[in-house]
């Protein structure tokens, strides 16, 4: 095995170490705060930790880091849980409740439901990365997280596409769940929305430089 080899094969084993030992912490941070409470900032510290990664900020200790930053965001995450959650729910409900009343209501209101539904799973995908890429305030994260959703709709849509993929092979193997089950989504999501962000960013550069 030659040196670009032996340093591709590390550099891999190094990051599927990375990935499931950040998906354990988020087990079992998740559970600390007894699931309802902990699933939200578990979610914002892995999403900082695999920013960080993504930007090849210095090198960290994953562990301070993650701790840190779930016991900061503890209420501001969960706030944005109930917001997202009560969301669903809302939507939800219309859902069922088009379904059982059938008939013209239902052709009517079915397809503005389902852009609906599209828009919110498209601010969840990214309003974690806006969460802890910018310092924003709480309605103007959920804002931002849309449109940059609208702005970048290939990134958005390789986003899906990757994580359904991803959802299909837990799906076939659901033993690798509990080691690379959240983490690996995360860093699909991160991946492209951190895309998104530097596509924005050099758009208004560009219109910056020619104003």
């Amino acid at each position: 095995m030659d040196k670009t080899t032996a340093g591709g094969f590390y550099t891999l084993c190094s990051w599927i170490t990375k990935i499931a030992y950040i998906n354990l912490l988020w087990i079992v941070f998740s559970i600390a705060g007894l699931l309802l409470f902990g699933i939200m900032p578990a979610t914002i510290a892995i999403c900082t930790v695999v920013r960080k990664w993504f930007l090849k900020e210095a090198e960290f200790a994953i562990f301070p880091v993650f701790v840190s930053t779930y016991k900061q965001e503890f209420f501001s995450a969960n706030k944005l849980g109930v917001l997202l959650l009560l969301s669903a729910c809302f939507l939800l409900a219309d859902f069922l409740f088009l379904q059982s009343v059938g008939g013209l209501i239902q052709v009517i209101f079915t397809v503005p439901l389902i852009i609906v539904i599209f828009l919110l799973t498209a601010i969840i995908l990214y309003v974690f990365p806006v969460y802890v890429h910018f310092e924003q305030s709480f309605f103007l994260q959920i804002k931002n997280a849309l449109l940059i959703a609208i702005v970048n709709p290939l990134h958005l849509f390789l986003m899906m596409i990757t994580i359904c993929a991803v959802s299909v092979i837990y799906w076939l193997l659901p033993s690798i769940i509990p080691f690379f089950g959240i983490s690996l989504i995360t860093v699909l999501v991160m991946f492209f929305a951190l895309k998104s962000f530097a596509s924005l960013e050099s758009r208004l550069n560009l219109e910056h430089k020619d104003s």
